[in-house]
């Protein structure tokens, strides 16, 4: 037999020397397809071969190996997806770690006249002037074009951007995707089984959940890993970042129907139940959640304007149980989303750096001052 094969749950074998001889003797009797049997009265009588009780005998058992051919072992199928996904997702991991490498080297190489294949071919041929021309303000000189190209080296994250199924199955290339999505996906791609730990540090942060009984007083601690903050803001008290945080950390009264089953107590007691923040991200994304359901079911988004600072204590949100005090967030992103409906719009990108702001709409970026990045209608803040 072949061991192998068994393993894999073929059940496919190689006959043994014994059953060859057995089909040798069980065809003494046979010539041209016609088989004569004599019964035990000595009658004689002819039956055509396919239909003597030995060869329907060894016809079913062909047909049970082939059954049995195509039967599998469930476990081992699911064993071997997982392990499929699972290579699939170190691939995509290895391949964006790549990608985002590319684009850190070619940002920090001194300008040239063509930075990347894909940049070239979507933006031309016509050297720096014509390429600087495409990102840069018609206001600005040729003279002041070299030195700020200098200062703010430009790249095309195209090679990812056009790939977004490689970061999650729910994403597709050339269609309107939820940027927050986006960015989840990217990151859990880059961090999957413990790949670039020092990136993961950077925007990983431990929430904590409490439950205390109001009977006995025993608390009830969980924590649970973060990288962004979803805030709610359909409430019309909320109206800054800071009361989105309170209102995402607030303690709640759990009582009646409510109730949760106390260890301690025995029995279902009315509870306090709230979110802390146990440990602090370097860089803080706070989403805000501008899609809601309206009073009739329907999925609206919301233009309201939310407040934030220019730089966000957090200490007050921080767990009671971690007496450290992170240092205050310095804001130095955000992402606006243009669009009436939930369905269709249009992402716009305020980014700083040297103390300077600059509007990323598509292959268009504008330098902008710090009030018109305070006024907009922000959908996720970045800070460090």
């Amino acid at each position: 037999s072949n061991p192998n094969l068994l393993a894999m749950g073929s059940g496919s074998v190689d006959s043994s020397e014994e059953d060859d001889q057995d089909d040798d003797d069980d065809c003494d009797d046979e010539e041209d397809g016609i088989v004569k049997i004599v019964d035990s009265n000595g009658v004689a009588s002819v039956l055509p071969y396919s239909e003597t009780p030995k060869q329907n005998n060894k016809n079913k058992n062909k047909q049970k190996k082939k059954i049995k051919k195509k039967t599998t072992n469930p476990c081992q199928d699911e064993a071997k997806r997982k392990e499929r996904e699972r290579r699939k997702m170190e691939e995509n991991c290895k391949w964006l770690t790549r990608e985002l490498t590319s684009i850190t080297q070619e940002y920090m190489e001194e300008p040239r006249v063509s930075v990347r294949s894909s940049f070239a071919s979507s933006f031309g041929s016509g050297g720096r002037s014509s390429m600087i021309g495409s990102w840069w303000p018609s206001s600005v000189t040729a003279t002041e074009q070299d030195r700020q190209q200098q200062q703010h080296q430009i790249v095309n994250p195209g090679s990812i951007t056009r790939h977004p199924d490689r970061l999650s199955k729910c994403l597709r290339p050339y269609q309107q995707e939820d940027a927050h999505e986006f960015l989840r996906a990217l990151l859990s791609t880059l961090v999957m089984n413990g790949q670039n730990k020092q990136l993961s540090s950077l925007f990983d942060g431990l929430l904590e959940s409490s439950v205390t009984c109001q009977t006995c007083g025993r608390a009830s601690l969980t924590r649970d890993r973060y990288m962004d903050l979803s805030l709610d803001i359909n409430d019309m008290d909320i109206t800054t970042l800071n009361d989105a945080l309170y209102e995402f950390t607030k303690t709640e009264l759990l009582t009646q129907d409510n109730a949760v089953f106390c260890q301690k107590c025995r029995k279902k007691r009315s509870v306090t139940k709230g979110l802390r923040l146990a440990t602090a991200p370097s860089i803080l994304v706070c989403h805000l959640k501008r899609f809601a359901f309206n009073a009739y079911g329907r999925l609206v988004r919301l233009h309201k304007r939310i407040q934030f600072p220019q730089r966000l204590e957090i200490g007050e949100y921080m767990s009671n149980l971690n007496k450290a005090r992170p240092p205050p967030y310095d804001l130095v992103g955000i992402l606006v989303h243009q669009g009436q409906t939930c369905a269709s719009g249009h992402y716009l990108a305020f980014v700083k750096k040297h103390g300077e702001w600059f509007k990323c709409n598509d292959s268009e970026i504008t330098l902008v001052d710090e009030s018109t990045v305070m006024m907009q209608q922000a959908y996720k803040r970045s800070m460090e």
